[in-house]
């Protein structure tokens, strides 16, 4: 079946909800800038749900499937795709399974482009702490939307790298485009005060993500209570919520800093801290690119960070806009001192205006405009010669 393609062609950004995650968040700034002169979008969801529908703009088209899961997700794709037949699906969290099934099941010429949003193999390793099976169908379903993929895009060259690693059939497929940030939007609502915050006089680090595993956060605490003996004005503002709320709240007890240790939960508007805070402080064991960083530097904020598997060292510079260290508590709370006792050396205005060149939302939403453009001429010019 040939793939007509219409001087707008119709594009599909596929995601489970709008939760405030990362990618959530690359998702809705995909959807509001992508060019409405060239693309006609529609942001299609597993549920219409999460405290970022609020953030999708007004001309962007949302409907749901009604399901999470990603076997009914792709079930129920594949009668939308069916009926509506647009030219591209661009699929991320997950989704790509659900994409990749609906096309096969549709029979369409729709292509498919499938975002990853973390390092694959960390992922279905941490996944097996908890069960093996879940790990195991982690990785089925990567291998299925790999496979089922056109173009699989990676955030950064070590995610890019893992791909390549576990699924080298796939290789061919990947390429390399970093996370959007709406810089006006950040730096707007970066405006706010921030409610009843900060909590004391001293010095203030800011955390943001998931109380999970993943990021580290019991990895911190420890580090804190270490760099407290030398800088005992410290303050750490944790924003997040997570499974791991509380053990975390257990931990800094035991440690003594329970005072020193602030957890305000989800924040809708986490830039408010993020510009008042002497920097961010970031301690996963693995991480895909974190917007999280990227919304820091275009704050002009610094950023202290484990150089853990992922790209977080392929944008936080040490010397120029934060600092490095090992995954463990020893380093961290060193880099933690080091930090505390040189952040006045950092330009803040040099990261934001970086942070700006390098991330703004309508530079990487031109990148996906220009892979969609090439992965339909791809597919016009492979049915051009197989007719041939």
């Amino acid at each position: 079946m040939s793939l007509v393609v219409p001087d707008r062609p119709h594009v599909w950004l596929l995601a489970p909800t709008l939760s405030g995650g990362g990618s959530e968040r690359v998702v809705v700034h995909l959807a509001n800038h992508l060019d409405r002169e060239r693309f006609e979008v529609t942001l299609m969801l597993g549920r219409r749900r999460g405290p970022l529908l609020g953030a999708v703009a007004p001309h962007v088209r949302v409907q749901q499937v009604y399901a999470r899961h990603t076997l009914k997700a792709g079930l129920l794709l594949a009668r939308r795709l069916f009926e509506t037949r647009p030219q591209v699906m661009l699929s991320t969290l997950g989704f790509g399974f659900s994409a990749a099934l609906a096309r096969r099941i549709a029979g369409v010429p729709t292509r498919l482009i499938v975002r990853e949003s973390n390092m694959p193999s960390l992922s279905w390793q941490n996944a097996a702490r908890r069960s093996r099976g879940r790990a195991l169908t982690m990785r089925w379903n990567k291998w299925v939307g790999y496979r089922g993929a056109d173009r699989v895009v990676c955030q950064s060259r070590a995610m890019a790298a893992d791909i390549a690693a576990h699924f080298p059939e796939v290789a061919g497929k990947l390429c390399c485009i970093g996370n959007p940030v709406d810089i006006d939007l950040v730096q707007r609502l970066a405006e706010s005060e921030p409610p009843a915050w900060p909590p004391a006089p001293g010095r203030h680090l800011v955390a943001v993500g998931r109380l999970a595993w993943q990021k580290g956060y019991d990895l911190l605490l420890p580090a804190v209570r270490e760099a407290l003996v030398s800088h005992p004005e410290l303050h750490l503002t944790i924003l997040g919520k997570g499974a791991e709320r509380e053990s975390l709240d257990a931990q800094a007890a035991q440690l003594g800093i329970r005072e020193r240790v602030h957890f305000l939960g989800f924040v809708e508007n986490p830039y408010a801290y993020l510009a008042r805070a002497d920097a961010l402080v970031l301690t996963s064991r693995y991480e895909g690119l974190p917007n999280v960083v990227l919304e820091a530097h275009a704050l002009g904020v610094p950023v202290i960070a484990t150089d853990a598997p992922g790209g977080t060292g392929e944008v936080v510079q040490p010397g120029f806009n934060g600092y490095l260290c090992e995954p463990n508590v020893e380093r961290i709370a060193a880099t933690l001192t080091k930090a505390l006792d040189t952040l006045t050396t950092l330009e803040r205005e040099a990261i934001r205006k970086h942070a700006t060149q390098e991330h703004a939302s309508r530079r990487i939403a031109a990148q996906y405009e220009d892979l969609i453009q090439h992965t339909l001429q791809a597919t016009q010019t492979s049915e051009e010669e197989s007719e041939a």
